[in-house]
């Protein structure tokens, strides 16, 4: 950097960089708090659009007159700020600078050829305060401070530079004098804005910690209720399924109960049937008229007697094996009361063949008590060769 250039041209080719970067699509997301997935409406869009045309228009007035903005604008040019082109905040601070230049410029030289069009440069910024919303914090803090406070700082500095006596009225005296004591005040306010900024910022982050901390431990409390509920619907999922095995054998063991009180009354009529022909004809028959003819008959009633008894015995032998079957029903309704619980006590122990074991009970086969039932013909013939004999002895 040459010491024969003023501030503005030795940076002259970051302003022709920023101005490059500006005329880009991507340039509303590189000065702007916004990204591609930010929600905005269309006129919002519109305007964060001409202002970027606006900061590319102020570039380029700047590059026109730099010549003349050094030679006028040394307040602003004594600062020796940087125009840097790295990050947005540092472009929109090179932006800021140069509006600094336009002020001074416009202070300085009052009656210029070009000022309409640097007043309007200003006037823009006054009258779209709502887009520096989208601006950090810093950048909104310095742009505000530059259209509302910098005019006055400049003449501030141009009374304090005055080495001649002033031969002018002594209204305008104290006019000059009230504008550099409300620039006093304003500089004051402004350094009292600065620390309530800063004082904001940090009540803002200790909020943040705070709610941060708040939302992390109510979390882990709804995820511990979340997993213990998981954990109940399971065992309760579990607790449905043999309560429908249970409701199954359930129904099992009622449709058996029923058949065992048929089975039963079934029972009883057969016994009272076995009796009955026998019964009858020794009620009925005379004693002194006992022959041969009456002991073919008291055969005849016998073999009835033998029959019913017969089935009185199939009858016996099939309420026996509903009874055995009852009692199975009733052994796997009983294991399924306290199989779950058993199932988790065996895998602590791990056992898994305790399981297994209560698995083959619940789930094998209802054994049929099959033992002892008459054929078909057993006694039939004892009756037959009875019959066979007497008829030999006629």
């Amino acid at each position: 950097m040459s010491g024969k250039l003023g501030h503005l041209e030795s940076y002259q080719n970051s302003l022709i960089e920023i101005k490059n970067l500006l005329e880009k699509d991507d340039a509303l997301y590189k000065l702007f708090l916004i990204d591609e997935t930010t929600s905005l409406d269309q006129e919002t869009k519109s305007c964060l659009a001409k202002f970027i045309g606006e900061v590319r228009e102020t570039i380029d007035i700047a590059l026109d007159r730099i010549n003349s903005f050094d030679e006028y604008c040394k307040i602003t040019g004594n600062f020796r700020l940087a125009i840097k082109t790295d990050t947005p905040s540092n472009i929109m601070l090179s932006y800021i600078i140069i509006i600094r230049y336009i002020i001074e410029y416009l202070i300085v030289v009052p009656d210029g050829m070009l000022n309409d069009i640097l007043s309007e440069r200003v006037r823009y910024l006054k009258k779209n305060r709502h887009l520096f919303l989208f601006l950090e914090d810093r950048v909104k803090f310095y742009l505000e401070y530059s259209i509302d406070e910098y005019s006055g700082y400049i003449y501030s500095i141009l009374i304090g530079n005055l080495n001649f006596v002033f031969d002018s009225k002594f209204s305008d005296f104290e006019r000059l004098t009230e504008i550099e004591k409300n620039i006093n005040l304003k500089h004051e306010e402004i350094v009292l804005i600065g620390n309530k900024v800063t004082d904001f910022n940090e009540e803002v982050e200790d909020l943040f910690n705070e709610k941060s901390k708040f939302i992390k431990d109510d979390l882990e409390v709804k995820q511990k209720k979340i997993d213990e509920l998981k954990k109940y619907l399971e065992n309760l999922s579990s607790g449905y399924n043999f309560a429908g095995l249970t409701k199954a054998y359930h129904d099992i063991y009622s449709s058996k109960s029923k058949e065992r009180w048929i089975s039963l009354a079934i029972l009883f009529l057969l016994a009272f049937v076995s009796i009955c022909p026998i019964g009858y004809k020794i009620i009925t028959e005379k004693a002194d008229e006992f022959n041969d003819v009456m002991i073919f008959k008291y055969i005849g009633y016998s073999a009835l007697t033998i029959i019913s008894l017969y089935f009185f015995r199939v009858s016996l032998q099939n309420y026996n094996s509903i009874k055995a079957e009852l009692t199975q029903i009733n052994l796997r309704k009983n294991l399924c009361m306290f199989v779950d619980n058993y199932s988790d006590f065996s895998k602590t122990k791990d056992n898994r063949e305790a399981l297994e074991k209560f698995e083959n009970i619940i789930f094998s086969n209802i054994q049929l008590n099959e033992n002892n039932i008459p054929s078909t013909f057993d006694g039939l013939e004892q009756l037959a060769s009875l019959i066979e004999s007497l008829s030999k002895r006629k």
